[in-house]
């Protein structure tokens, strides 16, 4: 049912997707936001990576927010994922992308917009396979990358 060239394993825990064939189309069921939402590979990366933050580091389904809306001056963005805390404080910004995305310069700045409304403290940025982690040095103002994130909760 899935294409594999188009939705590659990942570098990322496997997990069971609940899939279907509706309207024509192949869809993904989104536990976060209760939906059934078009399979395309960056909601095929932003699952698996939700799924990842929910197994791998025991965050509340309830504290990973998807595709939420924010104002940057007068332009709507949606980051994929956003990890808050008990204070609806953002902890982690992840950015998508499909896996054929390669994670250069133009993600990091979209990323970069994001954190300049939501001043997390850690930024993800993913295509499922490669994982560029960063933490925010409040002594220079600037991320700085990381291995790997820490615990969030």
């Amino acid at each position: 049912m899935i294409d594999r060239n188009k939705f590659p394993p990942l570098d990322l825990p496997p997990y069971a997707a609940k899939v279907r064939s509706a309207e024509q189309q192949i869809q993904i069921f989104d536990r976060f936001r209760k939906k059934y939402l078009l399979l395309t590979p960056e909601e095929w990366v932003r699952q698996h990576f939700a799924n990842f933050l929910n197994t791998r580091f025991k965050i509340a389904e309830s504290r990973i927010v998807l595709e939420s809306e924010i104002k940057y001056g007068k332009v709507r963005k949606r980051p994929d994922i956003a990890v808050i805390d008990q204070n609806n404080t953002v902890l982690l910004i992840v950015e998508c992308k499909a896996p054929a995305v390669i994670l250069d310069e133009s993600v990091w700045m979209q990323t970069i917009t994001y954190a300049s409304v939501l001043n997390p403290k850690f930024l993800a940025l993913t295509n499922g396979i490669q994982h560029n982690y960063f933490q925010f040095q409040p002594e220079t103002k600037n991320f700085v990358s990381i291995d790997e994130l820490p615990c969030l909760n």
